[in-house]
């Protein structure tokens, strides 16, 4: 009887032996992966834990106590300030837009008035054209020296007026001064209307007036923002006119 001899298994096993080597190198590898990715979440975990906080921009505080104003009146929403004038007041306005024509910041009666806006206007300085309105008061009062813009020098020198507002100081560039006509211009003008805000603004920077003063150079589109300080003329044309002086919107400065 012949000796039966043994099955070649050598096959099989370099098979498993190469299997087993296989998985414990992606063991290996997958621990070491993960060993990466864990010391990276801890690397940035504590990075967040020692680096401080970005601070916060430092705001300017507002010159302008408006608690204490609005204690007084609370119309009061805003405080114009052009530098060279004797611009420096509150700004009112009522629901009534006649009311400050003859009654003051306290809500007073005066024949001076005070400085403020109709309700036509939101109280933001957001809309595309918003419109102050003061007396030509006496020795130059409410916007009386505003009138020292007919003369070339003045104006040339003279650049910025100032409003402050509860959390904002809005800076605008004087663009132009001229007189014109008497006409209500919130009545006159839809300036939400693209065409009659561009045909505001072509007249603003191109008036039909002799006493005419514009700033060279100055661009206006469908985003400026227009303050219109506006009133009282002198002499023959103290009733049949208004002097205006014009500024567009250069900066929003949030304070505290």
């Amino acid at each position: 009887m012949s000796e039966a001899r043994p099955k070649k298994r050598t096959p099989v096993i370099v098979a498993l032996i190469l299997v087993i080597i296989v998985c414990l190198a992606g063991a290996i590898t997958g621990g070491v992966y993960l060993l990466s990715v864990n010391q990276q979440i801890s690397d940035v975990e504590n990075s967040a834990q020692v680096t401080p906080a970005a601070p916060e921009p430092k705001l300017e505080k507002n010159p302008i106590d408006f608690t204490s104003l609005r204690e007084q009146n609370k119309h009061i929403y805003a405080w114009i300030y052009v530098p060279g004038t004797k611009v420096n007041y509150a700004v009112c306005q009522s629901k009534n837009n006649a009311f400050y024509l003859d009654h003051n910041e306290k809500r007073e009666k005066s024949s001076l008035g005070a400085i403020f806006s109709e309700d036509y206007n939101a109280k933001d300085f957001q809309d595309p054209v918003t419109i102050l309105y003061g007396h030509n008061g006496a020795k130059s009062t409410m916007f009386g020296s505003l009138h020292k813009f007919s003369d070339k020098d003045f104006f040339k020198k003279n650049k910025v007026m100032y409003v402050y507002a509860p959390g904002h100081i809005y800076t605008y560039k004087i663009v132009s001064a001229y007189t014109t006509n008497n006409r209500h211009l919130m009545g006159a003008y839809n300036f939400y209307n693209a065409d009659q805000l561009a045909s505001f603004q072509e007249q603003v920077l191109n008036p039909a007036a002799v006493d005419k003063n514009v700033r060279k150079k100055t661009t206006l589109d469908a985003s400026s923002k227009l303050l219109v300080l506006s009133t009282c003329n002198t002499g023959a044309l103290a009733k049949s006119a208004r002097y205006l002086v014009i500024g567009v919107m250069t900066n929003d400065q949030p304070t505290k």
